[in-house]
């Protein structure tokens, strides 16, 4: 029991320091969401919205060569990472986003553009040589379970982050060229402090000069599927807020990622949650990984719902708090409960896929939602369908994608679905129902409530008789 308990104690003191570091990465990401919108004005926010979405992108550049990293040393312990090996990764990788940044920067020099999308691409290029290299050293903590190293990385990107934006706005500067600024020093210091941690791995004298382009190409061919996948998982709201920014313009396009933004909120605890769960999955013995996804499930769909109840609070704060977006607010009911969906895929099923080496799977799947995304927005541009309409496509696209996914899991596994997704999707369309045909939000939060306590009391036994019979089987 000793050895159990030990166990049981290193997760929690894994999660504890993921939690830690996301909820402040939430705290900051809050602030800057609310107050950030207030301070510089809608056009200057939709600029830098623009910024944010390109960077979002930026990890396709990497061509699947950190991913390849990632898939092979999941679970590896640092001590036995092949330094030689290691210190050629880095270098090689350095010199293509190196390569990269100038072809982005000589491009946005060379091309006419408006002056300030030529300011974002610049600061998207600075942005990428910054963000890829930090991200070699971030896939090394996670893999190796450094989480408390990892954890630093991230707290202190957006600590520092916010003591700029704070410094600069209290000198007077409010636009978005000086938040890019801080967002740069930001990535740039995070991207050294990644380094220092990841120092003995890379500072060492050259063992063998022999060219490694074989493993280039292996680690390429195993992490391109993921990548392909991870670039189409965002692609899939992505080509949706561009059908928005090209239809209606920057200022809607500004709008509508403001709602996505705090909508999104929940899925920084549920990058936490992955980012320990994948290493720790894959030492996990196959024969109890069945009863391990059911636990994970069962706790996720409980987690999610339970989300839903911030949608309340932050109805009644944020009209008050920016009336400048007050016709925004309405895509909010819509947008919300995509983290339910967005969640269960990225944490469920994508998780146990990659744990499970079902990397073109995952392609698969997020290669029908790009499908669908793109279809849907030809489509209703076409027909010239109001922003609303847009917005239920994103909910619609990752509602398809969580439960089409979950089912082909949960198949593969053996495992029960229907009843898991029926209650799911039950609580979301209730959550839709009332908050979209009742005016009065405290009418609409005290008929959620109620039934959300039905739903919480069931889910809660169901997760307590798993943990008593299978407490150990994750162990």
């Amino acid at each position: 029991m000793n050895g159990v308990n030990l166990k049981i104690k290193k997760l929690f003191k894994y999660f504890s320091y993921t939690i830690f570091s996301n909820g402040i990465t939430l705290l900051i990401s809050s602030l800057v969401v609310f107050v950030i919108p207030k301070i510089i004005g809608v056009s200057q926010y939709s600029y830098w919205q623009l910024y944010t979405f390109f960077m979002m992108y930026v990890g396709i550049l990497h061509f699947g060569w950190l991913d390849g990293i990632y898939l092979k040393f999941g679970g590896e312990k640092y001590s036995n990472l092949d330094k030689d090996l290691f210190q050629k990764e880095f270098l090689g990788i350095l010199f293509l986003q190196l390569v990269e940044a100038i072809i982005i920067f000589l491009y946005a020099y060379s091309f006419q553009m408006a002056d300030n999308r030529k300011l974002v691409i610049y600061g998207v290029a600075l942005g990428l040589l910054f963000t890829n290299i930090r991200t070699f050293f971030q896939y090394i903590l996670q893999v190796t379970t450094r989480i408390r190293e990892y954890a630093f990385v991230v707290s202190f990107d957006r600590i520092l982050y916010i003591i700029l934006v704070i410094l600069v706005v209290a000198l007077g500067e409010k636009n978005f060229v000086v938040l890019i600024i801080c967002d740069l020093v930001a990535r740039m210091s995070s991207m050294c402090t990644s380094f220092l941690f990841c120092k003995d791995l890379i500072v060492h004298k050259i063992i063998s000069a022999n060219l490694f382009i074989k493993n280039i190409y292996n680690d390429i061919s195993i992490g391109s599927k993921l990548l392909v996948a991870n670039f189409a998982s965002i692609l899939v709201v992505g080509i949706i807020r561009y059908g928005i920014q090209h239809y209606f313009g920057v200022r809607d396009f500004g709008k509508v990622s403001l709602m996505l933004s705090i909508s999104s909120f929940i899925m920084t605890f549920i990058s936490a949650i992955s980012l320990v769960l994948f290493p720790f999955l894959r030492r996990i013995d196959r024969k109890r990984i069945s009863n391990v996804f059911i636990g994970i499930r069962e706790c996720i769909t409980l987690v999610l719902i339970t989300m839903l109840l911030l949608y309340y609070p932050m109805m009644w704060f944020l009209p008050r708090w920016l009336p400048q977006y007050a016709d925004s607010f309405k895509y909010m009911t819509v947008l919300f409960p995509m983290t339910v969906f967005d969640g269960k895929f990225e944490l469920l099923s994508n998780t146990m896929m990659k744990t499970l080496r079902l990397e073109k799977k995952l392609l698969f799947f997020n290669l029908m939602s790009v499908s669908f995304s793109f279809l849907g927005t030809l489509f209703l541009g076409t027909i010239s369908a109001g922003i609303s309409s847009f917005v239920y496509l994103i909910l619609i696209a990752l509602a398809s994608r969580s439960i089409s996914s979950t089912i082909f899991v949960s198949k593969k596994l053996s495992v029960g679905f229907i009843k898991d997704i029926s209650i799911e999707v039950g609580m979301v369309v209730i959550f839709l129902t009332i908050n979209l045909s009742i005016s009065s939000l405290y009418l609409s939060v005290l008929l959620f409530g109620l039934i959300y306590v039905i739903f919480g009391v069931y889910y809660c036994k169901k997760i307590f008789n798993i943990y008593k019979v299978e407490k150990n089987s994750i162990l």
